[in-house]
């Protein structure tokens, strides 16, 4: 069997397939027919990338612009009590929480201390089969193909997402994993009312709150292991602790598929920094800039900060995101050119023998090429976007676009240069005729490498110094290389 696969895999035909393996064969005209779709594909792919570079500069200069605004008319706000003559401004806070709820895990209530904070969140995980695929594609050396060989693999893994194996390769795997995950009942689900001073937090602001530590679970209950996994309730009767941890198994024993393990966590904050526009309703709102109503600053870090801070925060996260949509619209500009050029790359592997390795070599070479495309063309969006939205920054940068662009035209022409003058070539000069305003052409075939050293001599004739004795339609100031032949006697 290994033998007659590994001859499959080898010379591209045939069709193998066991519990662990899978081979697969596209042929020469299924490759160019999904080059061609892939052309369409890749036109969608370089026009997008031109949206997201272009909306990308205008977010970055605007939030910019915001942030700036917001550093200039930002005003220190105390918690306590509230203050009429802020509602509508930008202002800073920095104060304790207040109103925080507790929170009771309804099937844990007698294991677990009710916390006290901002939020409370529990991580359930199963033991569930996951299945690995490690795949290695061959081009065929007969009749441009491509044969495709997958291993695929079985493990048991803990998971805090539902795994679904209905389409497991392997039957002996398939429809194994069980269909649902348990849940974990908290009151109340969500806090609401939480206050900074005399100031409500909104439900975004709260959504932002993320430190947090380890709620102890004590054993209250003897283990009754369940006989169906997974068990349709957690709670103590069917669960062991450990430190944060519920199982339903003994520890000292090894997980089975539909065990699962719960771990609880909550809220460690009490206390909170915010920037934002304050209502008359004494909660918060987003603040919109002068420049423009679409860009906002809504900030909140807990603990204590300073404005300044919290602006300086808020403009670094604005530049990451910036040259993160920047480096994906480049990526995506170079998909979508390699894309086009798929066909290009798929035509040599009809080739008997040398095809697929000619393919490759034009694959790599065009993606250099689309590479390079793609940068310039990248910086020039770039270019034009700020030349809108900051006209100073936009100039630099497309000035530096011109000198990559003509840095290679440059190192195009030179090699040219240097390829003529290492294999001969065609001089060719064009003059003015003085008299009938024509051009005069003259060539001069001139292999300079293939004259030794008692060679023929060149010398340079200056026609315009000689005797005239042409007609006035005899171009003038017309110069030639021609060679002049010298030699050398031995008396």
């Amino acid at each position: 069997m290994w033998g007659l696969a590994g001859a499959r895999q080898t010379f591209g035909f045939g069709h193998l397939n066991d519990e662990n393996t899978s081979v697969t064969h596209t042929s020469f005209c299924g490759k160019l027919t999904g080059a061609l779709c892939g052309v369409v594909f890749g036109f969608i792919l370089f026009v997008v990338s031109f949206v997201i570079l272009g909306i990308n500069e205008g977010r970055t200069a605007y939030t910019t612009q915001a942030i700036e605004a917001g550093r200039e008319m930002v005003t220190e706000g105390k918690c306590v009590p509230f203050n009429e003559g802020l509602v509508g401004q930008l202002v800073h806070m920095s104060c304790d929480l207040s109103n925080l709820p507790s929170f009771t895990f309804d099937s844990f209530k007698d294991s677990i201390i009710p916390h006290q904070g901002v939020f409370v969140r529990t991580q359930v995980e199963m033991y569930q089969w996951k299945e690995n695929e490690s795949c290695q594609s061959k081009k065929d050396t007969l009749g441009g193909g491509t044969t495709r060989v997958c291993e695929y693999s079985y493990e048991l893994v803990w998971s805090n997402q539902l795994i679904s194996s209905n389409n497991y390769h392997n039957a002996q795997y398939r429809n194994r994993n069980p269909f649902r995950m348990p849940t974990i009942k908290v009151t109340p689900t969500h806090a609401t009312g939480i206050t900074l001073g005399d100031y409500t937090l909104t439900t975004d602001q709260l959504s932002r709150f993320t430190s947090e530590q380890p709620l102890t679970v004590k054993d209250t209950y003897g283990f009754s292991e369940c006989l169906n996994k997974p068990c349709i309730n957690i709670d103590p009767s069917n669960t062991v602790a450990s430190g944060n941890t519920v199982y339903t198994y003994q520890l000292n024993t090894q997980p089975t598929l539909g065990d699962v393990r719960v771990s609880f966590h909550g809220s460690t904050a009490t206390q909170a920094s915010v920037v934002a526009e304050v209502t008359a309703a004494k909660s918060f709102k987003p603040w919109s800039s002068p420049s423009n109503k679409d860009y906002t600053i809504d900030l909140l870090v807990e603990g204590e900060s300073d404005a300044a801070t919290m602006l300086d925060m808020a403009q670094e996260e604005n530049n990451a995101v910036a040259w993160v949509l920047r480096f994906l619209g480049f990526f995506v500009m170079w998909i979508g050119l390699q894309l086009i050029c798929g066909p290009v790359t798929v035509m040599p592997d009809i080739i008997p023998c040398i095809g697929p390795m000619i393919g490759d070599l034009v694959g790599c070479l065009l993606c250099g090429a689309t590479g390079i495309v793609a940068l310039c063309l990248s910086l020039l969006t770039i270019a034009i976007a700020w030349l809108v939205y900051r006209p100073l920054v936009g100039g630099i940068i497309l000035l530096f676009v011109f000198l990559i662009a003509g840095a290679a035209i440059y190192y195009r022409w030179y090699v040219n240069g240097k390829k003529w003058q290492r294999s001969g070539g065609t001089n060719y000069e064009q003059t003015l005729d003085d008299n009938t305003g024509t051009h005069a052409q003259q060539y001069s075939n001139v292999a300079p490498q293939q004259y030794g050293k008692n060679g023929p001599a060149l010398q340079m004739a200056d026609y315009s110094t000689q005797p005239q004795t042409h007609t006035h339609n005899t171009p003038r100031h017309i110069k030639s290389i021609v060679p002049v032949h010298t030699h050398s006697h031995t008396h």
